[in-house]
């Protein structure tokens, strides 16, 4: 049965703000999506609308002076090791922005007020209320990392060759994760059109989506590939370590989602193993967490006393 949510359940859901804080986060997807544009310049494309971004996030109070040490330290540490050659250096650089990524990523880091645009809305009605924010300081960590220490695809020949790499792997992805949750009993069978989907949809691919995988498998697993380099495992250990640490950042949803995220995980790891394109793993995850809403209990079944 296909279910939606009436207007009225909608506007119930969201929650009103300011229109310059809907400006700042305007400007915050422009960004992440500008990271693919092409562009030639010697200060990549993506700066101008993240910056416009901080300065209207300022201007509605989602960012206070607090936010800037961190952003100093995320975007700098992320220079540095794109450029250090020295071994000591590109390690204390990766050192900081792993402690910035998370921080941020575990929205740990004060002056960030992050907006809730949807609080308790009732996706499926077996199913926990959901609650959506638009993450600043996550988006931030996806950003920098991407910009900063990976070449994305600029052709449409780059873009067709990883679409069929990915869409032809990524049904085994959701069919892995899909099945373990009906077992472990997280979700049901559950089809549906949520009237949330098209602000779900670009959120969660843009600003949730991007990154994740740009800390977990742009920034972790490719960065612990090159450090175990020599070693005979090292590229699966890699795979292995990244896949558990996205699972653990999960903790909060029980040790089944942990169980679950660290599966979904080793799947996205694969996907960048294979691809060597973050798009891939990008994608994905996305496409996973689409049938999820689509098709299952969303996020997951009430816990049963």
């Amino acid at each position: 049965m296909v279910r939606t949510f009436t207007q009225k359940a909608w506007e119930r859901h969201m929650l009103n703000t300011d229109g310059t804080s809907a400006l700042a986060y305007a400007f915050l997807y422009l960004t992440v999506l500008a990271l693919w544009f092409p562009s030639k310049r010697r200060v990549p494309f993506w700066t101008f609308p993240l910056i416009i971004s901080i300065i209207l996030g300022y201007a509605a109070g989602r960012l206070t002076s607090m936010a800037l040490g961190p952003l100093v330290l995320l975007y700098g540490s992320a220079r540095i090791l794109n450029r250090a050659g020295r071994p000591w250096l590109r390690g204390l650089s990766s050192g900081v922005l792993l402690v910035c990524g998370v921080g941020l990523g575990a929205h740990l880091f004060p002056g960030f007020h992050n907006w809730k645009v949807i609080d308790g809305a009732l996706v499926s009605q077996d199913g926990i209320p959901f609650t959506l924010y638009l993450n600043f300081d996550k988006t931030l960590v996806g950003i920098v990392i991407l910009g900063e220490l990976h070449e994305r695809i600029r052709t449409r020949a780059g873009w067709v060759q990883m679409l069929k790499s990915t869409l032809s792997r990524a049904p085994l992805v959701i069919a892995a994760v899909a099945v373990l949750s009906l077992m472990f009993q997280f979700v049901s069978f559950d089809p549906k059109i949520p009237e949330i989907l098209p602000l779900w949809a670009w959120t969660n691919l843009l600003f949730v989506c991007v990154a994740e995988e740009g800390f977990f498998r742009g920034f972790l697993q490719k960065y612990l590939a090159e450090l175990w380099q020599d070693l005979r495992y090292g590229q699966v250990m890699a795979l292995l370590f990244a896949s558990l640490a996205f699972g653990v950042a999960h903790l909060g949803g029980g040790l089944p989602y942990v169980v679950l995220a660290s599966v979904a995980g080793l799947g996205y790891g694969w996907m960048y193993h294979v691809t060597r394109r973050i798009e891939a793993s990008i994608i994905t995850h996305f496409l996973l967490n689409l049938f999820h809403i689509l098709m299952l209990t969303y996020p997951a079944l009430v816990p049963q006393a």
